[in-house]
């Protein structure tokens, strides 16, 4: 383990730190200085500046809801395909668990997380709805 680590850090010395130090100021290339600007001093052209509309915050919201919606329809459709998948992991950790106990371990653990995981891919608006009204009430009670 300790040549491990020595043959990274020789490594990280060797090489990663010398490209950082010459990232911050100034780049050799081809024994060619070459300055790297600062950003704060670079403008952009007024051409850009000038096409910026102003943001239509009712459009943007909708936009990102309807975006949101499509990825969690996607999300629960692959949620049987991710309980098959586990449960299969976790028969086949049980069947290996007859020779090995930590894989008995391991296979129960794993339909735990199978099952944690589809009941929060099916049921998320539900249960975030659930806490939201519960922290609603001890707000309320406060």
């Amino acid at each position: 383990m300790r040549k491990i680590l020595s043959i990274v850090f020789i490594f990280v010395t060797l090489f990663i730190l010398p490209m950082t130090i010459y990232a911050e100021g100034e780049l050799k290339t081809d024994n060619k200085e070459i300055e790297v600007p600062d950003p704060k001093t670079i403008e952009s052209p007024p051409s850009i500046v000038d096409t910026i509309e102003p943001i239509e915050l009712e459009r943007v919201t909708a936009a990102v809801e309807k975006k949101g919606q499509e990825l969690y329809n996607l999300l629960q459709a692959g949620s049987i395909p991710y309980i098959v998948g586990g449960l299969a992991v976790s028969v086949g950790l049980l069947f290996l668990g007859i020779f090995f106990k930590k894989l008995r371990t391991l296979g129960i653990i794993s339909i735990v997380i199978t099952a944690t995981g589809y009941i929060l891919i099916n049921f998320f608006p539900e249960i975030i709805n659930f806490l939201l009204g519960q922290f609603q009430a001890f707000k309320n009670s406060i």
